[in-house]
C-alpha cells in the first residue's frame, strides 16, 4: 500500500489528537489505556492500538500504532507508529510513506514506501506531541 505524503499527514494528525482527546500527559495515563485498540473516526478499518512489551533489561516500552487493516487480503499496514521508553528517556517515531523525510533516517524500502525514523532525545509526551503536529506539515521535512 503506496502511503502519500497527504495520506501520512493525516495520520499523523489523527495520533496527536490521539493523545490530547484522551488528556494523555504522562505516561500513567498512557498505561490506562494500554491493550486498547481505538477506530479511527470515518475511516473503516483505522485504529489507533496502545501496548506495551518487555525491552533490554527489564525495561517496559510503550507502542503506539495507526493501524490500516485489509481484511480483504488479511493485511495490516502501519503507517506511523510511536515508540516510548521512559525508562531510559527516549522516544522514536517510525514512518511509513512515499517520501524520504529530511530529519528521519531510512532503515528499509520497498517498492511503495520508505520505511525511516527519528529518535526523541526524551520520553515527554508533550514533546512527542510536538513532533507528531510537525509531521502534519510534512512538507516541511521531504527531500
Amino acid at each position: 500500500m503506496k502511503i502519500t505524503r497527504i495520506d501520512f499527514e493525516k495520520y499523523a494528525g489523527e495520533l496527536r489528537d490521539f493523545f490530547h482527546d484522551r488528556n494523555i500527559k504522562t505516561i500513567g495515563c498512557l498505561e490506562r489505556h494500554l491493550w486498547s485498540r481505538f477506530p479511527v473516526e470515518g475511516e473503516k478499518n483505522h485504529f489507533i492500538t496502545v501496548s506495551s512489551k518487555p525491552h533490554k533489561d527489564g525495561e517496559r516500552a510503550y507502542a503506539i500504532n495507526y493501524i490500516i487493516t485489509k481484511p480483504q487480503e488479511l493485511s495490516v499496514t502501519i503507517p506511523i507508529e510511536v515508540r516510548i521508553n521512559p525508562e531510559s528517556n527516549y522516544s522514536t517515531i517510525v514512518a511509513k510513506l512515499d517520501h524520504r523525510m529530511g530529519e528521519y533516517n531510512i532503515f528499509y524500502m520497498d517498492e511503495n514506501n520508505i520505511l525511516q525514523e527519528k529518535v526523541i532525545r526524551n520520553s515527554d509526551i508533550d514533546r512527542i506531541k510536538q513532533e507528531l503536529s510537525s509531521l502534519c506539515d510534512a512538507y516541511a521535512y521531504l527531500q
